[in-house]
């Protein structure tokens, strides 16, 4: 439901949702990876999303092909990848993502 997701969005800085559909092929084989990658970063939420069936989201994101990444920090989108997803991409992102994340912590604390 849109207002729990929206909810989760703000509750976490860093968070990356998976957008997919069942019948997908490569929504399936990329997957793994994608939860690999988010399960060895503690400081990122993941997400994942069935588009036939939270479709309100898929809609109000825009999500017009599957698998789409959409990584958000601090409630609003960051960047999305679609389609053919580039591990290396997703990484190289998040590393900004942190990056960002870290000097607005020591900003705050000084």
């Amino acid at each position: 439901d849109l207002p729990a997701f929206h909810n989760e969005l703000k509750s976490h800085p860093l968070t990356g949702v998976y957008l997919s559909t069942t019948g997908c092929r490569v929504c399936k084989s990329i997957k793994p990876e994608i939860v690999n990658l988010f399960t060895a970063e503690s400081e990122f939420r993941f997400l994942t999303v069935d588009c036939e069936v939270s479709s309100a989201i898929s809609g109000q994101y825009l999500v017009f092909s599957v698998p789409t990444l959409i990584l958000f920090f601090e409630g609003r989108e960051f960047t999305r990848f679609s389609r053919f997803i580039r591990i290396a991409d997703v990484e190289s992102a998040m590393s900004h993502m942190r990056s960002l994340h870290e000097s607005d912590d020591k900003s705050i604390s000084t």
